[in-house]
C-alpha cells in the first residue's frame, strides 16, 4: 500500500502539464539536462560504492552508468579503478565490443602495473573466447530463481579534532564515534527482480556537550518486472536526474516504452539532510522524466517538475541532458530552467578528449544558482524556519522577491590537460576561474583564479606505488596563496601507507602573512579482500604575522576505525 501522503501527490494539474509539455519536448530535443557534477571526494566515493553494489547485484546497466560518470570527471582517486571496472561491467553485460574497446583504452592510458596485467588477461580472454556461451543447466536456473542474497557493510570510526591558540589550553571541537550500517537484499521470482536497501548511521558525541545524531541515507524497496516493462522504487532514495535535487522520500515509477525509450513518474518529498530521518510533508514535488538512448554513444533525457512548499509554488522547472560517451571523447551538457521565476538554475558543459599520445584535454563551463532558485530561498538569513510562518509577515509576491534577492549565482570555468610523459610519469595542469554574485545575506566574491600543476610518478620506490607533487596558486577575494603538497601511497602486502606533507604561504589583502605546515599519514590494512582497518592522523601549525605581532595556531586530528563487509 502506498501511504496517503504519497497518493495525495498524484493529483497533477492537467492544464499545467499540457501548457508546458511542448516546451519540455523542445528542451529535450536540444539535449539539455539537470544533474549535479561530482564536486567532492564524498560524492565520488558514494558513486563508486553504488557502482560496486550494482555489480554485486548484477545490475550492470546501473554499474555502467556510474562508472562512466566517474571516468568522465578529471583525474581523481577512483578514475583508474572505475575505468577498469567499466570494462568488466560491459563484459558481464554482454557488450563485448564495448568491453574490448574500453580495455584497449585503459592500456593506452595505464600500460604498466598489476591492474594493467589483469586488464590484458581479460582482453586476451575476450579475443579468444568462443562465439557462443554454454547454456546453463535447468536445475541451476531454478536455483537462481529462488536465491536471495543479503550483503552490506558495518563500520565504526572514532574521530577527534582539536586546536590551540598561542600556547593556550587545547580546545576539542569534535570527539565522536560514528557508526554506519548498510544492508542490501536482492532476490528473484518468476515475475520480478526485487531489491531493498537500508543505510543508516549514528554519531555518538563523546564530549557530552552536543546532541547525538542519527542519519538515514537510504531505505527503499525496488521491484522491476523481469519480462514486462514496469518497475518502481519506493522509499528514501537518491534521484538520478529528473529535476530532483538530491535525496527524496517517495516513488520513482518507470515504464519502458521500447528498447530505447523509458518514462519515469517521480512523486516525493525532498530530503535536505540525512539527519532528517522522517518525511517532511510541508514540501513535495511531482514530475515526469523521459530518457532516450539515441544510439550507441548518444543519450538524452528531459523532464518537467513542480514542487510546492507550505501551500506556495516552490519550484516549476524544465530541463534535460545530452551525453556523448566514447572511449576517446566525451561531451556532457545540462540545463535546468525555472519557468515560473524565469531563472536559469543550471547550465553546464563538460567535454574531454584523449589523444593517441596518451595526453588529454578537459573543459568545464558551469553556471548555476547556488542554491537552486526556490521560493524556500526566502528563508535564507531569516530567523523564521518555515514559509508558513513567513506568510504572516509578507505577501506571496514579497516572499518570491525575497527568494530571488537571496539566491546567489556562481560562475565557473576550468581548462585542464594531462600528459603521460612516460610509462611512470604523468603531468597534469589546470586553470580555473570562479565568481559568486553578492546578495543581501552573502557578500559574494570577485572573480577568483586558481592554477594547479601536478606530477604523478608511479612505481618510484616499489611496484604499484603512487607519488604526487603538486603546486597550486590562488588569487582569491581576501588573499593570494601558494600551496605545495607532497603525497605518496605505498602498498606493502595488505597494508597501504599514505604519508603527506603540505606547505602553504598566504598573503592577505589587509597586509597579514601566514605560513602553514601540515604533515599527516593514513594507514590502511585490507584483510580478506573486503575488510578494511584504517588510521588517519594529521597536525597543522600556522604562523601569522599581523600588526599586533606574530600569532601561532595549531590544529590536530586523528581518526581510527574499520569497515566490515559481509
Amino acid at each position: 500500500m502506498i501511504p496517503h501522503s504519497i497518493r495525495g501527490l498524484c493529483t497533477i494539474n492537467h492544464l499545467w502539464f499540457k501548457k508546458y509539455l511542448f516546451g519540455g519536448l523542445i528542451l529535450l530535443c536540444c539535449g539539455l539536462a539537470q544533474a549535479d557534477p561530482l564536486s567532492n571526494d564524498e560524492q565520488l566515493a558514494e558513486v563508486m560504492a553504488e557502482a560496486r553494489q550494482a555489480m554485486k547485484e548484477a545490475q550492470y546497466n546501473i554499474a555502467i552508468k556510474n562508472y562512466r560518470q566517474l571516468t568522465e570527471m578529471p583525474d581523481h582517486a577512483y578514475r583508474r579503478d572505475a575505468l577498469e571496472l567499466l570494462g568488466l561491467a560491459y563484459e558481464r553485460n554482454g557488450n563485448i565490443d564495448e568491453a574490448q574497446a574500453n580495455y584497449q583504452h585503459y592500456l593506452r592510458i595505464y600500460p604498466e602495473g598489476i591492474a594493467s596485467e589483469r586488464v590484458r588477461q581479460r582482453l586476451a580472454g575476450l579475443t579468444t573466447a568462443a562465439w557462443e556461451a554454454p547454456k546453463p543447466l535447468k536445475k541451476a536456473k531454478q536455483q537462481q530463481k529462488s536465491a536471495w542474497r543479503t550483503y552490506g557493510s558495518f563500520s565504526q570510526y572514532l574521530r577527534r579534532d582539536a586546536s590551540s591558540f598561542e600556547q593556550q589550553s587545547e580546545v576539542v571541537h569534535n570527539y565522536a564515534l560514528s557508526t554506519r550500517l548498510d544492508i542490501s537484499n536482492r532476490g528473484k521470482t518468476d515475475a520480478w527482480d526485487i531489491r531493498s536497501r537500508f543505510s543508516s548511521g549514528y554519531t555518538l558525541d563523546l564530549q557530552g556537550d552536543q546532541e547525538n545524531q542519527q542519519q538515514l541515507s537510504y531505505l527503499y524497496l525496488d521491484m522491476q518486472q523481469r519480462q514486462g516493462d514496469w518497475g518502481f522504487r519506493l522509499g528514501r532514495q537518491r534521484a538520478n536526474g529528473g529535476g530532483v535535487l538530491g535525496r527524496f522520500d517517495g516513488l520513482n515509477l518507470t515504464r519502458k516504452l521500447n528498447k530505447k525509450h523509458q518514462i519515469n513518474l517521480l512523486l516525493g518529498m525532498p530530503v535536505e539532510r540525512t539527519s532528517d530521518t522522517s518525511p517532511d510533508s510541508s514540501r513535495y514535488f511531482y514530475g515526469l522524466n523521459l530518457q532516450i538512448a539515441a544510439s550507441e554513444y548518444w543519450q538524452t533525457s528531459g523532464y518537467l517538475i513542480e514542487q510546492r512548499y507550505d501551500g506556495l509554488l516552490d519550484r516549476r522547472a524544465v530541463g534535460g541532458e545530452l551525453r556523448y560517451l566514447h572511449t576517446e571523447r566525451t561531451l556532457y551538457t545540462l540545463l535546468d530552467y525555472d519557468i515560473d521565476y524565469g531563472v536559469l538554475n543550471i547550465a553546464n558543459l563538460q567535454a574531454s578528449i584523449i589523444f593517441k599520445n596518451k595526453s588529454s584535454l578537459n573543459l568545464l563551463l558551469d553556471y548555476r544558482a547556488s542554491p537552486a532558485i526556490t521560493t524556500g530561498n526566502a528563508l535564507i538569513g531569516q530567523q523564521i524556519s518555515s514559509l508558513k510562518a513567513l506568510q504572516n509577515l509578507y505577501s506571496e509576491a514579497e516572499i518570491r522577491q525575497l527568494a530571488e534577492q537571496r539566491t546567489p549565482h556562481n560562475y565557473l570555468a576550468s581548462l585542464g590537460m594531462s600528459k603521460q610523459l612516460n610509462e611512470q610519469v604523468r603531468l597534469d595542469l589546470d586553470i580555473s576561474a570562479n565568481n559568486l554574485t553578492a546578495t543581501p545575506t552573502n557578500p559574494g566574491t570577485r572573480t577568483e583564479y586558481f592554477m594547479m600543476g601536478r606530477v604523478t610518478w608511479s612505481t618510484l620506490w616499489r611496484k604499484g606505488d603512487i607519488n604526487m607533487l603538486s603546486l597550486r596558486l590562488a588569487d582569491t577575494d581576501n588573499s593570494q596563496a601558494t600551496t605545495l603538497t607532497l603525497n605518496s601511497r605505498q602498498p606493502i602486502n595488505g597494508w597501504r601507507l599514505t604519508p603527506r606533507l603540505q606547505w602553504d604561504q598566504r598573503d592577505y589583502q589587509n597586509g597579514d602573512k601566514q605560513t602553514t605546515l601540515a604533515p599527516g599519514i593514513r594507514i590502511d590494512y585490507q584483510w580478506q579482500g573486503g575488510h578494511l582497518f584504517e588510521f588517519d592522523a594529521g597536525w597543522e601549525v600556522s604562523q601569522r604575522q599581523t600588526w599586533l605581532g606574530d600569532q601561532e595556531h595549531q590544529n590536530s586530528y586523528y581518526s581510527l576505525g574499520y569497515r566490515w563487509q559481509f
